[in-house]
């Protein structure tokens, strides 16, 4: 039996080819967790930056500032120092999340 040569073209390019894509997809693979870290980390960010707005604008009313409206300005000043430390320590777990994605891909190139 005779065998027949490859086509140009194929061969060992061919097969890194194959390996490159095989490659690329495992390091999708491995990053994909961390890539829906860090866009879990910002969309509650952003939603944490939508309470703060609320809160600010709320607070940007100078009728809560009358005697009156002493229990209500209470109330709103307390859920924003909550909402200001819950937006601190999401920006921390979105740096934290982004610098684990960006160690990762120096790591594997």
């Amino acid at each position: 039996k005779t065998e027949t040569p490859a086509p140009a073209g194929s061969g060992s390019k061919g097969i890194n080819r194959k390996e490159a894509k095989r490659q690329a997809a495992a390091r999708r693979q491995a990053l994909q967790p961390l890539k829906n870290k860090v866009a879990a980390a910002e969309k509650k960010l952003n939603e944490q930056h939508q309470q703060q707005k609320a809160l600010e604008e709320q607070l940007a009313d100078n009728s809560l500032y009358e005697a009156s409206n002493r229990d209500k300005l209470k109330q709103l000043l307390q859920e924003k120092a909550k909402v200001d430390a819950q937006c601190e320590d999401q920006e921390m777990a979105w740096l934290e999340a982004s610098e684990a994605l960006d160690a990762e891909e120096n790591k594997l190139g």
